[in-house]
C-alpha cells in the first residue's frame, strides 16, 4: 500500500487545471468558448459568421452578472451546443489547450500530501489547499464553496487569479467578434 507523503507548500493539485470534462460547468464553458474560437485558426470545422453572432449573443450578459451558478453554466453551454454542427462539436472535444506565453499556473498551496508508491520513490501530487488556477481548490474548503457560484466573465477583483481570467474571457469575446465581423472602435487617446 502506497505511503502518504508530507504536506506539502508546492504544486499540491498538479497542472490539472480548469475546464476538463470533470471540472465545473463554469470551467468547461469557458474551455468550450476557448476552443470554439479558435475552430477559425484551422480548415475544418469554421464557425460563420451568423453561429459567432449568436454566440456573442448568449455569453454577453455573463459578463455583468455578479455570480455564475453552475445550472446557469451547464444551460449556457447546452444553448451554444445547439448552436455548433457535429463536426464542429467534435473538433472542440479533439482541441488540446493552448500553449499560452508565460509562466504555467502553479499548483494548490497547501496541504496537498504527495501518494509515494511503495518502492518509496518520488510521489505523485496530491490534492492542493486553496491553490491556483493549477492546483484548484481542495476538500470541501471555502474556496471551493465560492468556486461553485464563480463567474469567470466577472470574477471578483480581489480574487488572485481575477486578472487571468479576465484576460483569457476577454481574448475569447476578441475572437468571437472578430469572426462575427464586429468592429468595435478604436479606445479615444
Amino acid at each position: 500500500m502506497a505511503q502518504q507523503g508530507p504536506g506539502g507548500n508546492g504544486p499540491g493539485g498538479g497542472p490539472g487545471g480548469p475546464g476538463g470534462k470533470n471540472a465545473p460547468p463554469a470551467f468547461q464553458l469557458i474551455r468550450i468558448l476557448d476552443n470554439a474560437s479558435r475552430l477559425n485558426d484551422g480548415k475544418k470545422g469554421k464557425l460563420s459568421k451568423e453561429q459567432a453572432k449568436k454566440i456573442l449573443d448568449i455569453i454577453a450578459p455573463l459578463r455583468k452578472q455578479k455570480t455564475l451558478t453552475q445550472k446557469q453554466a451547464k444551460t449556457t453551454l447546452d444553448k451554444i451546443s445547439v448552436i455548433l454542427t457535429d463536426e464542429q462539436k467534435k473538433l472542440i472535444e479533439e482541441m488540446k489547450p493552448e500553449k499560452k506565453k508565460g509562466k504555467a499556473g502553479a499548483g494548490g498551496n497547501g496541504p496537498g500530501g504527495g501518494m509515494a508508491p511503495p518502492e518509496g520513490g518520488p510521489g505523485m501530487g496530491g490534492p492542493g489547499g486553496e491553490g491556483g488556477p493549477g492546483g484548484g481548490p481542495g476538500g470541501n474548503s471555502a474556496a471551493q464553496k465560492n468556486m461553485e457560484s464563480l463567474n469567470p466573465f466577472n470574477p471578483p477583483a480581489d480574487l488572485p487569479m481575477a486578472q487571468m481570467m479576465v484576460k483569457q474571457t476577454g481574448e475569447i469575446f476578441k475572437k468571437f467578434e472578430n469572426i462575427a465581423g464586429i468592429k468595435k472602435p478604436a479606445p479615444k487617446k
